[in-house]
């Protein structure tokens, strides 16, 4: 007889209990189970079971290790934030109740590789359609597997088996990670090992979208145990679509075009992502009035979405010296636009300060924390897009109630890149006028302390400069006793500095060395060499008018087309030649040059 109930497929409760039975198994096997938690839909049911599990685990004698990472970008959407914190929160109470071990841990970029510190200081721009996907691996993926290796480390020492990290991908999702979790072996009972050779396993790597939901429906009705009620989780979901259920808001938006626009395919992406159009936080402003204080954030990344194409805003002095030449063309963004993007920021973090304390609530998001504030001063001078202490300079202003807006800015069109122009520098950027350039010291500061105790010690380089012999740490940072101390005590004359400050060309670079003399900044000892060639790009730049204000079109004209430059150059720089501008004069040179040995020959 014909039984309809072949034709189904497993029961919500038979995929519950096969995915507990998979954990269950990691605990039994004394294995410490990571789980990567994004705060969303699938990583929360990922986290409920493991943690559930554990407790029950626990109650049986069991010694289960549960460890729960979330990445945070450092631009993530503010109400993201608030919730994963909040459900962090939640489970230490649930395991500290339960009896077993959990940790939870928040993964940042590093410094130096934040949104903020990579724009700010011109050392790149957004991440863009087309131009591949840098921000998800500088933002997430290489410090969640810094954060691993670190973590994996820690365990072992302590004598623990393999951990196995558990991920909420489901072959439901889309065609594009069905075929990604297949390629990879993914199943929602046996750990398979990953590229990067640790065991991963995908619980709930069968389920349908409306099991997930379903199962959701239980934990926060009560019905099903769990560490949260994940209100909070339906009610992101709904708010992030615009409207009042969350699974209607979740089925517009698997059923869209979420894959085609590029990015992460995050649900909830950075407020300043730029790969795709998250809508998710304007349907929350839009939707709610209480989303309001997010409303700069959205203006902010408007301006730097319609001023792509603004070649006008793009800094053009390049960084690598080819036989002598230096390239002319647009890069990342001019110290003039660089500095709007910072004093919006600014004003931004102020407003969103005032606003947290009028409500009596702390603020939802800081853009500019005191560290960032000092390594962005710091690094922008070094590469001399900004004066001395010229970010507490903005800091009075705004403090002082002078206003620096987001620009309203139209839609700058697409147009073509600007032909590439050549400026001649010489060899390298050891001299300029006749005197040399300094790089990683100050003659000034030397000579000020050279009968002290404090004078700077020197040490000396593979390449032969003389550097100051700064002490080295891992990575670059900024101290936090120093910072603190700077914001208290030193503020004030920072910006009395910036006010006076006057220099002879080449002397831009002042306020990062005075940063690093007093040990406000802790460098790599990898840093050391490269910083000090940037201290002297830097000076060779300030030297030849080329830092701060200087004027695009006058550089144009000192500049030259790739037809004008020598034969050498032109073959160091022919993958800048181009057949619209600079190739075509010097084919047509070679063109004439060709008709002549014809002539001669007949």
């Amino acid at each position: 007889m014909f039984d309809a109930s072949e034709l189904s497929g497993p029961t919500l409760e038979d995929l519950v209990e096969r995915a507990r039975f998979a954990i269950r198994q990691l605990f039994e096997n004394h294995q410490p189970v990571i789980i990567a938690y994004s705060s969303g839909k699938d990583s929360s049911i990922v986290a409920n079971m493991a943690l559930v599990e554990a407790k029950h685990c626990a109650s049986q004698g069991m010694k289960p290790v549960v460890i729960v990472t979330t990445s945070d970008t450092l631009i993530e959407n503010p109400s993201i934030q608030q919730h994963y914190r909040t459900e962090h929160r939640k489970m230490r109470a649930f395991a500290k109740k339960a009896g077993f071990k959990l940790r939870t841990e928040v993964v940042q970029p590093s410094l130096l590789m934040s949104f903020q510190l990579k724009v700010l200081t011109g050392r790149g721009i957004p991440t863009f359609p087309g131009g591949g996907s840098d921000c998800s691996y500088d933002l997430k993926i290489a410090p969640q597997r810094a954060a691993r290796k670190r973590i994996f480390q820690e365990l072992g020492l302590l004598g623990m088996n393999e951990p196995v990290t558990l991920i909420g991908t489901r072959f439901d999702e889309s065609e594009r990670r069905a075929l990604k979790m297949k390629a990879r072996g993914e199943n929602p009972d046996v750990p398979k090992k990953n590229k990067d050779g640790d065991y991963v396993l995908s619980p709930i790597a069968l389920w349908t979208t409306e099991d997930v939901w379903e199962y959701i429906g239980y934990v926060s009705s009560g019905m099903w145990e769990g560490f949260s009620d994940m209100q909070e989780v339906m009610r992101i979901y709904a708010d992030g679509g615009g409207t009042s259920c969350a699974v209607v808001s979740d089925a517009i938006f698997e059923g869209g075009d979420k894959m085609k626009k590029g990015g992460c395919g995050a649900r909830f992406g950075c407020h300043l992502c730029q790969m795709s159009v998250d809508a998710s936080l304007q349907n929350m402003v839009d939707f709610d009035p209480k989303y309001a204080y997010a409303k700069p954030l959205l203006k902010l990344n408007k301006l730097i979405r319609n001023t792509r194409f603004d070649w006008k805003r793009r800094h053009y002095v390049g960084r690598t010296i080819k036989a002598g030449w230096l390239a002319i063309e647009p890069d990342t963004y001019h110290p003039e636009f660089l500095r709007t993007l910072r004093r919006c920021m600014i004003q931004i973090d102020y407003d969103e300060r005032n606003r947290a304390a009028a409500e009596g609530e702390p603020p939802k998001f800081q853009l500019l924390p005191l560290e960032m504030i000092i390594a962005v001063d710091a690094i922008q001078n070094l590469n001399g897009v900004a004066k001395p202490f010229e970010i507490w300079s903005d800091i009075r202003d705004v403090e002082n109630g002078i206003r620096y807006e987001v620009p309203e800015v139209d839609p700058v069109p697409q147009t073509p890149m600007p032909e590439t122009r050549f400026l001649f520098v010489g060899k390298d950027w050891d001299t300029a006028f006749g005197r040399p350039v300094q790089g990683l010291r100050s003659s000034y500061i030397e000579a000020l302390t050279e009968m002290g105790s404090c004078v700077p010690e020197l040490r000396e380089l593979s390449d032969g400069h003389m550097v100051w012999d700064i002490e080295t740490g891992k990575g670059f940072s900024v101290d936090e006793e120093s910072a603190l101390l700077i914001l208290d005590f030193e503020k004030d004359r920072l910006i009395e500095m910036h006010d006076k400050w006057q220099h002879s060309p080449g002397g831009i670079t002042a306020g990062y060395m005075w940063y690093v003399s007093y040990g406000v900044l802790n460098l790599d000892h990898s840093q050391i060499s490269f910083h000090d060639e940037v201290a002297r790009r830097t000076a060779w730049k300030d030297m030849h008018g080329l830092t701060v204000d200087y004027s695009i079109d006058d550089l144009t004209r000192r500049s030259v087309r790739y037809a004008e430059m020598d034969d050498e150059a032109r073959k160091a720089w022919a993958h800048k030649a181009t057949t619209d501008g600079s190739q075509t004069d010097f084919l047509s040179v070679l063109d004439e040059s060709l008709d002549a040995l014809e002539e001669m020959a007949s």
